[in-house]
């Protein structure tokens, strides 16, 4: 159990907000030993890795208005939390209270993989969040944050949305 003293900012309406969806697969062979001849688990693997992988970004300037949408899946897929970057940093203090979390969390599941479904849900949440229909995201106004990139052999660009997704999984 996280307990945490720090107060935790509102976010404000009507931001400009980039969005990572982190896939993580909580099915059986998860509690397998990652490597040969080393004890550690692929699930704790996963569970170090983003959570470090979060908490590199607590220099980036606009940690605030980067919100990380955590799924652990099996042949389930559950929604385990919508935050910013800002707010699990300063709630969990250390990556390694951030990963005993999320381990926690990803053994509770434990069944078959399921990645198409896992894969589905991921798209249909970054569906509604291009268009804003998300229930219970934390910010009710909000503008999906663009990002130019140049075109391939050409001095045009376009731009796109500002999202991410990532899956962990051994399947």
């Amino acid at each position: 159990e996280v307990i945490s003293t720090v107060e935790v900012k509102a976010p404000v309406d009507n931001q400009e907000v980039g969005l990572c969806i982190i896939l993580m697969d909580a099915s059986s062979s998860m509690t397998d030993p990652a490597f040969e001849d080393i004890p550690l688990t692929r699930m704790t693997l996963v569970a170090n890795c983003a959570a470090s992988g979060i908490f590199d970004l607590e220099r980036m300037s606009n940690n605030p208005n980067a919100y990380v949408a955590c799924f652990k899946f099996d042949d389930r897929v559950e929604l385990m939390f919508v935050d910013t970057v800002s707010n699990i940093i300063g709630r969990y203090k250390t990556i390694e209270t951030f990963a005993a979390y999320l381990y926690d969390e990803l053994f509770k599941f434990q069944q078959g993989t399921d990645i198409n479904k896992a894969l589905k849900e991921a798209h249909s949440f970054v569906s509604k969040f291009l268009k804003k229909q998300l229930d219970g995201f934390p910010v009710k106004r909000y503008t999906p944050m663009l990002q130019r990139i140049l075109k391939f052999n050409s001095v045009d660009s376009v731009s796109i949305p500002n999202v991410r997704v990532l899956m962990y999984t051994d399947g």
